[in-house]
């Protein structure tokens, strides 16, 4: 090999390792969350046989500092409260849960490409971790740093409802309606969901009320837990003419009298 090719190969492998190296520039945007996807294809008749969903799972981490700093005799504690947020997006008319062709909210790969609703039902056939934005938009590079090259993301396209909600947030103070709380409790597939809202003169869609449902007695506790004493909680079924599960209606009960909270 010439003294000049040896030269330009040098050259060459010093810039590909400069490259390599170059920090990404710092994020201009939130970080997405890590969660998990599922796809599932609609099992109705064949006239709505594209019709499809996406069951997201996401953490929702509430942190707060407790204690004093008295050296030798206590430092603060960080405690931390995870519960667990599901959201279905499916074919609907609510904007904020909408997963139809030109929707906002969307799967993407890392390069930013849309996913069809065959390859998301494919490539999300069992629960599988994403990233999740909760900005609307395509995550930062800065964050796409570690991720592995088959990594989805999904995009959640509505960035005021409900998503910023699954960012890590400090524990906020104690919370009150004016129009009291409304709490939805109903049983799909053997599992017992939970939505608490704020109280309001109309009636709530069945789109909000599952893009605010949680898992289990533990996760509806923690939120319950937030609201101040003195509030008033009504149960509900799925819908306000609905009965909720009588087992899971009475514990709640039981809890809200507990902690101070009316339940009606």
């Amino acid at each position: 090999m010439s003294k000049s090719s040896i030269v330009s190969l040098l050259v060459a492998v010093f810039c590909a390792v400069a490259d390599a190296e170059s920090p990404v520039s710092l994020p201009k945007d939130v970080p997405p969350v890590i969660g998990t996807a599922a796809a599932i294809a609609s099992s109705a008749p064949r006239a709505d046989s594209d019709r499809w969903s996406i069951e997201l799972v996401v953490p929702k981490v509430a942190w707060e500092v407790v204690g004093e700093e008295r050296p030798k005799l206590e430092w603060p504690e960080f405690k931390v409260t995870v519960e667990e947020a599901v959201l279905t997006l499916q074919m609907g008319y609510h904007p904020a849960t909408q997963l139809s062709e030109n929707a906002q909210n969307r799967v993407l790969d890392l390069k930013g490409r849309r996913l069809g609703r065959d390859e998301a039902l494919k490539r999300l056939a069992a629960k599988t971790p994403v990233l999740v934005s909760v900005s609307g938009r395509m995550p930062d590079p800065f964050y796409l740093q570690c991720t592995k090259p088959d990594t989805l993301i999904v995009v959640l396209g509505i960035p005021s409802y409900p998503a910023p909600e699954l960012l890590p947030c400090p524990t906020i103070a104690k919370k009150t309606s004016f129009k009291a709380w409304e709490l939805y409790i109903w049983e799909q597939d053997g599992t017992i969901f939970y939505c608490l809202m704020v109280g309001t003169n109309r009636i709530k869609t069945d789109d909000e009320i599952a893009g605010s449902a949680v898992k289990g007695f533990e996760a509806i506790k923690s939120r319950l837990d937030q609201l101040q004493e003195g509030e008033s909680v009504f149960v509900h079924g799925r819908r306000l003419a609905a009965r909720p599960p009588s087992a899971s209606a009475k514990a709640v009960t039981e809890y809200c009298e507990k902690i101070g909270l009316r339940a009606r």
